[in-house]
């Protein structure tokens, strides 16, 4: 059998050149006249890139620590420019956001997976370049942002979140946005599995099924997620990406702000640009009355001078008022019910009652509000109290990484100054082998020493005095392990049983803490003509339905033979057969196509990757494999040739898809130009130059594609 694989994602050598040093610009000036010493055994870092706020957390002597940032635990996911392209990210960007100097923009994370930030207009650098922003761009500012938080070892490889509800190109344009910012090992989580991790950590050894309550600022997720044997999962979701806590924001607006301010000042005679100014300024009161008022049962507020600007009759605007609690309360309350009615809609399908349901956690700034928490307890059950809903997404992130092995080379190194390293003692690296979370009360690990020439043994101590044998490297140590954290420091010795001085001085290993799986959260499917209705209609690949856990593999052949569009003839490139892959929420199967949602992925097959002719109307089969990350590899089989194409694929924007057809096309044209010139008699002059500028223009192309991590 023939087996022809296509790579897909291979980058000419200058583009991967230019883009490594972009990845390492950041490390540039932190590296200079220091070394680096041995990295992380394990990722052991997680960021909740959210729509309004973004936090970072670390696993510190193996307790899940947030980074605070400008002794903040959270970032606004603000970005802005200045005149010459420079960004500010957070709070100081936010502050800006009615600066003209700047353009900023928030809550881009909602258009994830789009090609631009609004419908319209079209939003560029301001740096005179014309580079097109869009929303993972701007991501990629946070995620740069968090990074430079840690400035005492190299970061390199994240867990990074994601809703519950998120499309596979809105999980692709979340990786793209990691790798912009120069992260080399991304991993995908999503934020009910964070959060239930976050939990776990506090209720070690708790199992049961636990109801993820996810209230953020701009989407709500519910999800039910189960912990048995000590394997967490997400059984099922549901959710909303347009309810949250901007519509509690607008609310605020729109019955308690606006009726005040039009008892005293003339603002029904501004105009259409002024009363959107307004409505922008009293959002973020709204905003801040909403936060106070979660903590304080009423609040003395006065507006700052020229916060409103003036009235129509030139009157300046402001505010002074003492709210209370409760005149805000009938403003939430249609969209926390809205909340509550979807996940009593999640229990009922999946066939469970509000007895069934051991915890309920609160994740989201607005899950604070008091009122959201009587709400809750009243039609479904109190919640738990003891994790903080502004950070557990990013603190259980940390603890999930701390599960994943880092593969990266200089991920934890120190960066350490030449004085440092005063002792001059030479370190034998081991390699260390272990699982970081143990469900049993014994587990095991290996410890294995690279230099084999040397005889080396080892024991293991527990903080609290519990000791291992002295044994032999290259045995496998097994260590007692209690509930909770435990901090193992490694002892190395010689034939002499001097201490040895190694590269892995102690690991942490958590019992009690679940293993986390991520499941796909929609249906991959294709759309698949039914003869007998006379309509292309959705139909699931066997194996990757809706809440399978990942990695998984789904398979067109039990649903039947599909057959090529168009002939493949070997080596000819011009003739093309397109897979198109669709996701689907539950209910769709056998519904018309034209109902569900393309997912953006076009896999296209050309003559050029067959050594076989495929005639047209030739069956098929296909294998679509889904990693952990939502990574996608899809497997063709022409059984009549015995014939196998494998191609690694990006779901990407349909726009952008098309984007890239046009300019291929366009570089097709320009190539075809170049052969005629060169075979006329004569050649007409300056053909080099000519031919030069072309891949010039070529490589441009190429670094605008990429920079959008758009391989092809």
């Amino acid at each position: 059998m023939s087996k022809i694989r296509n790579e897909y994602i291979g980058l000419p050598d200058e583009l991967g050149k230019r883009q490594a040093e972009s990845n390492n610009k950041f490390y540039s000036e932190v590296v200079a006249g220091k070394k680096k010493t041995a990295g992380r055994l394990k990722v052991e870092y997680g960021i909740y890139l959210g729509t309004t706020n973004s936090a970072l957390a670390r696993i510190e002597n193996g307790i899940s620590t947030i980074l605070e940032i400008n002794g903040s635990e959270t970032v606004a996911s603000c970005v802005g420019y200045n005149r010459k392209g420079k960004a500010r990210v957070g709070d100081i960007a936010l502050n800006d956001l009615f600066n003209p100097a700047y353009q900023t923009h928030i809550e881009f994370m909602r258009r994830m997976g789009l090609d631009t930030l609004e419908n319209s207009p079209q939003f560029t650098m301001p740096n005179g370049e014309g580079e097109e922003l869009t929303p993972e761009i701007l991501s990629s500012e946070v995620l740069k942002y968090l990074k430079k938080r840690v400035n005492d070892e190299i970061f390199s490889a994240v867990a990074v979140t994601v809703p519950a509800i998120f499309e596979p190109s809105q999980v692709e344009a979340t990786k793209r946005a990691a790798k912009m910012a120069g992260f080399d090992q991304v991993e995908i989580l999503m934020e009910p599995v964070a959060a239930s991790f976050c939990y776990a950590s506090k209720h070690p050894g708790e199992s049961g099924k636990w109801l993820v309550f996810d209230f953020g600022e701009r989407t709500f997720d519910s999800s039910i997620v189960e912990v048995d044997d000590g394997v967490m999962k997400v059984v099922s979701s549901e959710g909303d990406n347009m309810l949250g806590g901007k519509d509690l924001d607008n609310s605020i607006v729109e019955e308690i702000l606006m009726p005040l301010l039009e008892k005293d000042y003339n603002i029904s005679a501004l105009g259409e640009d002024e009363k959107d100014k307004l409505l922008k300024c009293l959002k973020r009161v709204a905003d801040e009355l909403k936060i106070k008022l979660s903590y304080n049962s009423e609040t003395d507020y006065l507006s700052d001078l020229d916060a409103f600007a003036n009235d129509a009759d030139g009157k300046e605007i402001e505010i002074e008022k003492v709210f209370a609690r409760e005149e805000f309360d009938p403003c939430y309350t249609p969209h926390i019910q809205k909340a509550i009615d979807l996940t009593k809609k999640l229990l009922k399908r999946n066939n469970l009652t509000i007895a069934d349901i051991d915890t309920i956690i609160l994740v989201g700034g607005p899950t604070q509000i008091p009122h959201f928490r009587t709400l809750i307890s009243d039609q479904i059950k109190p919640p738990a109290t003891d994790i903080n809903p502004m950070t557990a997404v990013a603190e259980g992130a940390a603890i999930y990484a701390s599960n994943i092995n880092n593969e990266t080379p200089d991920h934890g190194g120190s960066l350490l100054d030449e004085a440092d390293d005063n002792d001059g003692a030479e370190k034998v690296e081991i390699e260390v082998g272990f699982e970081s979370s143990s469900p049993d009360d014994t587990t095991p690990v290996s410890i294995v020493c690279k230099d084999k020439s040397k005889k080396l043994s080892a024991k293991l101590t527990r903080k609290d005095g519990w000791v291992s044998e002295l044994s032999a490297l290259d045995e496998v140590f097994e260590l007692n392990v209690i509930d909770g954290v435990n901090n193992f420091k490694i002892e190395v010795f010689d034939e002499k049983n001097n201490p040895v001085k190694t590269n892995v001085p102690e690991i942490n290993i958590n019992k009690g803490f679940p293993v986390g799986e991520t499941t796909t959260q929609l249906h991959y499917g294709l759309g698949i003509y039914n003869p007998y209705i006379k309509r292309t209609v959705f139909t699931t690949l066997k194996g990757l339905e809706i809440d399978t856990p990942l990695p998984a593999a789904g398979r067109s052949k039990p649903l039947g033979d599909l057959f090529t569009s168009s002939q493949l003839r070997p080596g000819n490139s011009e003739d093309k057969m397109n897979i198109l892959l669709y996701n689907a929420a539950y209910g769709a199967e056998g519904h018309r196509i034209t109902t569900t949602r393309y997912s953006g992925i076009n896999i296209s097959i050309t003559g050029a990757e067959v050594s076989q002719l495929i005639k047209a109307n030739s069956v098929f089969y296909i294998t679509l494999f889904v990693d952990r990350n939502q990574g996608l590899k899809m497997e063709i089989e022409f059984p009549e040739s015995g014939e196998i194409v494998i191609k690694n694929v990006v779901a990407v924007p349909p726009l952008m898809a098309q984007r890239i057809e046009d300019l291929e096309k366009l570089l097709g044209e320009i190539d075809a130009g170049i052969f005629d010139a060169q075979h006329s008699h004569p050649a007409p002059k300056g053909m080099s130059d000519f031919t030069q500028e072309r891949d010039e223009i070529k490589l441009k192309i190429e670094l605008l594609v990429y920079n959008s991590e758009i391989r092809k």
